[in-house]
């Protein structure tokens, strides 16, 4: 069946191949933006948030060295803290380690809840099985939600069950503060209903253009050659005066230059085919003497 096709295709003329071939190609990606942003969106929308939480843990690691360091007051350092939560619309939680009567105590230090909000509750064990893993894995370790969730005996930690995926990131700051940040990792409804319609505007544009470009394209392509066949059926049936046009691509041009120098040797020869013709028969009527 494919060959078939491929056979029809090789038939066709130059013009529409390149149509074709155009189409073909705008078609691709065409579906290859559909592909992507279907399919994909969720694990797009996964790695960019992760990585805007992440450099969210490093600008508070940073504040947190500057403000150890007298370069910025303690007013300043929250002031930022809070400004960062509301700009990526996640919950930080600042919190420092000590040691009481011999346990470890987990203090809150600082808390900004913006819309987002904490999905789970952490116990003081689980705190400490997240430091450990963080310290394995240069300061910060994250997981989502929806990994908590396949351990049974997490579940009843849950203020209530949450119907979107969020992300936990720990990041260790010295070795008696760290932060927590939770952000929600599923696209919002309302950004994936704007994708959709953007794609279809963007998928109709693409379709007209797709279809004016490829038209004009094989046009502009295929004219000087069509030209230069038609200039070549004339030579062929005896015209030598003859003009290939040198209008379009540069190769098209050398190809003109050559079929034209072509025509004047062609045509050079065709005058002394006749001369020599009209000398032997201007001799065979003259009788010898």
């Amino acid at each position: 069946m494919l060959n078939k096709i491929f056979n029809q295709i090789k038939n066709q003329s130059i013009r529409l191949k390149i149509f074709i071939y155009l189409i073909a190609f705008c078609t691709l990606l065409i579906l290859i933006l559909w592909f992507l942003q279907t399919v994909f969106l969720n694990d797009f929308y996964r790695i960019i948030r992760t990585r805007d939480i992440k450099n969210v843990g490093r600008a508070i690691e940073n504040n947190v060295g500057r403000t150890i360091d007298n370069e910025i007051d303690t007013s300043t350092f929250y002031s930022m803290f809070s400004d960062l939560a509301i700009e990526h619309q996640v919950y930080i939680e600042l919190t420092e380690l000590s040691n009481f009567l011999g346990r470890t105590v987990h203090t809150s230090v600082y808390t900004v809840d913006t819309s987002a909000k904490m999905p789970i509750r952490l116990s003081s064990a689980d705190r400490i099985s997240l430091l450990a893993l963080a310290s394995e894995n240069d300061g910060e370790y994250y997981f989502s939600t929806r990994d908590w969730l396949t351990i049974e005996s997490r579940n009843n930690r849950f203020f209530s069950l949450p119907e979107e995926d969020h992300i936990i990131y720990l990041r260790m700051i010295n070795d008696g503060l760290y932060v927590i940040i939770s952000a929600v990792i599923t696209p919002v409804e309302v950004v994936v209903d704007t994708l959709k319609i953007q794609l279809y505007f963007v998928t109709v544009v693409m379709i007209v253009l797709s279809l004016i470009i490829a038209f004009y394209m094989s046009k502009r392509i295929s004219k000087p050659i069509v030209s230069i066949s038609k200039s070549a059926m004339q030579l062929a049936e005896g015209q030598y005066n003859v003009k290939f046009d040198s209008e379009g691509f540069r190769e098209i041009n050398e190809l003109s230059k050559i079929m034209n120098y072509a025509t004047v040797e062609l045509s050079k020869v065709e005058s002394l085919r006749k001369e020599l013709i009209a000398n032997i028969s201007h001799d065979l009527r003259t009788p010898l003497r």
